[in-house]
């Protein structure tokens, strides 16, 4: 197996675990976390977002933004897999990258910084409507998103137009 093929791999591998991390906590993790008291809500995403701040989940959600586009160049000119690899990096930098960082992480930051533990019920219910919903609008997004980058890139492997693809 050469560099070209480790690399496509590599980043199949890690837009498919991010899109079934996302795609776990879009349909079994969010519906419970909805079912909980307002302080039992934010206290919980408090703690999701600081663990989910870990070596292992920010390896496998930084790489597909390097490797992605990588496989795209390397296949230029080749079609079909390079559209495959570009509509793959495209989706992921734009709507799984870029409504992390722009979306998400700036309404966990909120959350972080709010003092539960001397909030008034009102302001749990408060934080909870800024915040619940439209985490969730963002998150069903990018996981939609990551699902689809996953699906792009797999396309590459089942449609290869290379000598070098690894599935022939």
């Amino acid at each position: 197996m050469n560099w070209l093929k480790l690399t496509d791999l590599a980043a199949v591998m890690a837009s498919g675990l991010l899109a079934g991390v996302f795609f776990a906590f879009e349909t079994a993790v969010n519906p419970a976390l909805h079912r909980l008291p307002d302080m039992g809500y934010l206290s919980a995403m408090q703690q999701i977002n600081r663990i989910i701040q870990n070596p292992a989940f920010l390896l496998v959600f930084i790489l597909p933004v390097l490797l992605l586009p990588l496989s795209a160049w390397q296949h230029w000119g080749k079609l079909p897999t390079a559209n495959y690899w570009m509509a793959a990096a495209g989706l992921y930098l734009v709507a799984v990258f870029g409504v992390t960082v722009f979306f998400n992480v700036p309404l966990n930051e909120l959350l972080d910084k709010f003092d539960l533990s001397n909030a008034a019920p009102t302001e749990l219910q408060t934080m909870r409507e800024h915040y619940e919903m439209p985490w969730n609008r963002w998150h069903t997004i990018r996981t939609w998103a990551a699902t689809a980058a996953f699906f792009f890139a797999l396309l590459s492997f089942i449609y290869p137009s290379s000598k070098n693809a690894i599935i022939q």
